[in-house]
C-alpha cells in the first residue's frame, strides 16, 4: 500500500511511506473480481416485464432544469443536479414533484458556485464540488443554507467513507504528482491523502466517464473506474470487488490499445467509439436489480439484471425505448428500487403519433404540459 501525504490545498505532495503495493484495480490480478454479473444481449424485449412510475418536475419561474445529471432522494426529498457551465445549479423537490428551492447560486463569493460537477449527502450536510473554482461547498441538509466552504485538489466527485474519510475522484493526469496513477485517493476531513486505489489505465488529461462513479448503497461507498471492469466496495483501509460485469459479447479496451490512442496526451474519444470496445458505461443498484449503461460503436445499450434470480440481460437502447412506448435521455440515478432516467417533453412530443402511444399515467402529463416545463422522471425496474 502506497500512503502519500496531500496538503490541505492539494499543491504540495510528500510520499511518507512505501510498502507493498496492493492494487485494487489491476486487471493482472485475477483473483481481484467479485461476482461475475453478465449482461447477456437479447433481441427479444416483449417478455421483459418493466415497472414504471413518472413523476413531473414543478416548473417555477427561473427554474428550468436543462439537465439531469446526478439525483439522490432522502426520506422526503429530491435532489437534482445539473453541471453545465451557464445553467448549473442543485434543486431540490418533494416526493411528488413539487419544486422547494435551489441550493446555492452561480457566482464567485461565498456559497455560490460556477461549475457544479457532483454532490453526495449524509444526515447533516450536503456537499457540492464545484469543478470551475475547485472548491467544495456544504450547505445544511434541512435548511439548505450555506455553511461554509474549502478548496480542493484536482476532482469532479467524491464520497464520505466515514465521519473523519473521504473518496475522491483523481481528475490528476500529470505523472510528476505522486498519487496521478491512481483513479481515487482516501483522505481525511483535512484532504491528507492517506492512499490511493484503483489503479488508472491510462493517465490522460481526457475523461470519457459519464455520471458519478463512486455511489452509496446502504451502508457502504462503492466505486469503479473507466476501462476496469469491476465495481469495488471502499473503506478507509482498503477496497474489495463485488461484482465484475461481462458485457457479453463486448468487452472494454485492453490497457495497450488505450495506451496507444492516447499517447503524448492526445484526446482518444473518436477513435475508441469506433473501435468496436465498449467506449464507456455507467453502473447503478438497488436492493433488487443492476443497471448498467454502455456504448459500443456509437450504439448505446442498456443491461438490467435481477439479484433475485442471478439473470441479466441487455437490449440495444432503440428496443428498449419501443418496450416502453417513449423515449428517454440517460440513466442518471437511482430513487428506492427504481432506476431513474429524466425525460424532456419536446422529446417525448417530437412525433405527434407517438404521443398516441404513450403510457396513460406518462399521456396524461405530457398533455397538461409544455416545451418550456421540467422534465418527468422516469422510475423504472424490472417487474416480477
Amino acid at each position: 500500500m502506497r500512503v502519500i501525504k496531500l496538503s490541505a490545498l492539494g499543491f504540495v505532495f510528500f510520499v511518507l511511506s512505501l510498502v507493498t503495493l496492493i492494487s485494487c484495480g489491476e486487471n493482472r490480478n485475477v483473483e481481484n473480481v467479485g461476482k461475475i454479473v453478465k449482461f447477456t444481449l437479447q433481441k427479444d424485449i416483449d417478455s421483459l416485464p418493466i415497472d414504471a412510475k413518472y413523476i413531473p418536475l414543478e416548473t417555477p419561474e427561473g427554474c428550468l432544469i436543462g439537465s439531469v445529471d446526478q439525483l439522490a432522494m432522502t426520506d422526503d426529498a429530491i435532489f437534482i443536479l445539473e453541471s453545465d457551465q451557464e445553467h448549473g445549479g442543485m434543486y431540490v423537490f418533494d416526493k411528488d414533484g413539487r419544486f422547494v428551492t435551489r441550493i446555492g447560486n452561480r457566482g464567485r463569493g461565498p456559497g455560490e458556485y460556477i461549475l457544479p460537477m457532483s454532490f453526495t449527502i449524509n444526515s447533516e450536510l450536503i456537499g457540492i464540488l464545484d469543478g470551475g473554482m475547485n472548491k467544495l461547498l456544504y450547505y445544511d441538509i434541512h435548511t439548505f443554507e450555506f455553511v461554509r466552504q474549502r478548496p480542493i485538489f484536482n476532482s469532479t466527485y467524491f464520497e464520505w467513507l466515514d465521519d473523519k474519510t473521504m473518496v475522491w475522484g483523481n481528475d490528476e493526469s500529470n505523472p510528476e504528482i505522486p498519487y496521478s496513477e491512481f483513479s481515487y485517493v482516501v483522505t481525511d476531513t483535512s484532504l491528507d491523502v492517506n492512499v490511493g486505489y484503483l489503479d488508472k489505465v491510462i493517465r490522460s488529461g481526457y475523461s470519457i466517464m459519464t455520471g458519478k462513479p463512486v455511489y452509496r448503497f446502504k451502508d457502504e461507498v462503492r466505486m469503479y473506474a473507466s476501462f476496469i471492469p469491476t465495481v469495488y466496495r471502499g473503506t478507509a483501509e482498503n477496497c474489495t470487488p463485488v461484482y465484475t460485469i461481462d458485457f457479453d459479447r463486448f468487452e472494454l479496451p485492453p490497457a495497450k490499445y488505450m495506451e496507444k490512442i492516447s499517447r503524448n496526451n492526445q484526446c482518444y474519444f473518436d477513435e475508441l467509439e469506433n473501435s468496436g470496445y465498449v467506449s464507456s458505461y455507467g453502473f447503478f443498484e438497488t436492493t433488487g436489480a443492476l443497471c448498467v449503461r454502455y456504448m459500443v460503436k456509437h450504439e448505446k445499450y442498456i443491461g438490467l439484471y435481477s439479484k433475485a434470480n442471478g439473470q441479466g440481460f441487455a437490449y440495444k437502447k432503440d428496443d428498449f425505448e419501443r418496450k416502453i412506448s417513449h423515449k428517454y435521455s440517460y440513466i442518471s440515478g437511482v430513487i428506492g428500487d427504481y432506476f431513474v432516467a429524466p425525460l424532456f417533453i419536446p422529446l417525448l412530443r417530437e412525433n405527434p403519433d407517438d404521443v398516441k402511444l404513450l403510457p396513460p399515467d406518462l399521456k396524461r402529463i405530457v398533455d397538461v404540459s409544455s416545451d418550456g416545463d421540467n422534465p418527468i422522471l422516469f422510475l423504472f425496474k424490472p417487474g416480477v
